[in-house]
């Protein structure tokens, strides 16, 4: 145990003197900062696509991971510690997934990086709700303009116009959930946020998807069958097999809803984006909708 915990302070050291080597590389490669374009650096997908759609061709943004890895537990190579080094905003989930948030909040301080944290309202996934997205769209065109006040109009043009297609598709999310709905979660539970919603109903084995997930067993089927659920939600933490074995011991289809942690770069090249994923989802709430309308 002592090696280990000796092991474990030394990684800390190790990655606060990479953070300052690079902050320090990063002031010396920079130079004038007023011809540098803002750097945008965030933890998570759903970050990086809003600030991505912000920005437009303003700014550079990065993701935190260089290797499409999950927030959960992700400790940053030397790359991203440079990468962060030299970002004027990070946009983070909050030190209960960014782990690696705590031992660098000091450098980051330090070099006067703006932290917009996504869990500062309570919830770390509330990008999930459409509507919650668009005020953090609105959010991140504030701070870029505070950054960079030559494109500052630019930023707010861009995330209002986002703002007002996440809003539109909040409105659909609202209809279709509209006369109350129940919902099972397979397995990682981004979901509390969708409580907030009128008449909405989760029954699941864990509170969050930072902590290792209970299995589902009798107990919990039953408290599934008596809440009368109409989807089961999984996202891509989970794994395809449990939930379609799960899908059928309920006898309720299975919805696909991304928890916006990671999307594979082949993906984002291809134009996937916070929007995309979002609207997905609630086009096939809305076909389910409509099949329960049909009495199918």
């Amino acid at each position: 145990p002592v090696k280990a915990a000796a092991g474990a302070a030394g990684a800390r050291r190790a990655l606060c003197l990479l953070l300052c080597l690079a902050a320090l590389a990063c002031l010396q490669g920079c130079g004038e900062v007023q011809s540098e374009p803002v750097r945008v650096v965030a933890s998570s997908f759903g970050g990086y696509s809003l600030a991505k759609a912000v920005a437009g061709e303003h700014a550079v943004v990065n993701l935190m991971s260089t290797q499409d890895d999950d927030p959960h537990g992700y400790q940053p190579d030397a790359f991203s510690i440079a990468n962060l080094a030299c970002a004027d905003l990070l946009i983070t989930m909050g030190e209960d997934i960014d782990t690696w948030l705590p031992e660098l909040r000091r450098d980051i301080d330090r070099a006067q990086t703006v932290v917009l944290d996504l869990s500062a309202e309570g919830d770390p996934h509330r990008l999930l709700l459409p509507r919650e997205a668009a005020a953090v769209a609105l959010e991140v065109a504030q701070q870029l303009k505070t950054l960079d006040e030559q494109h500052g109009e630019d930023y707010e043009a861009a995330a209002r116009q986002l703002s007002e297609q996440l809003e539109a598709l909040d409105q659909r999310l609202a209809e279709a959930l509209a006369p109350g709905f129940s919902f099972a979660v397979a397995g990682a539970n981004p979901y509390g946020c969708l409580e907030e919603l009128p008449g909405v109903v989760l029954v699941a084995a864990g509170e969050g998807c930072d902590e290792e997930t209970e299995q589902w067993d009798e107990q919990l089927l039953e408290r599934a069958r008596e809440a009368g659920v109409q989807l089961l939600l999984f996202n891509e933490r989970d794994d395809a097999d449990e939930v379609q074995a799960l899908s059928q011991e309920l006898g309720v289809p299975a919805l696909y809803w991304h928890a916006l942690h990671m999307v594979p770069q082949k993906e984002r090249e291809e134009g996937v984006t916070l929007l995309s994923l979002l609207e997905q989802t609630v086009t096939e709430l809305e076909k389910y909708g409509h099949q329960e309308d049909k009495g199918e």
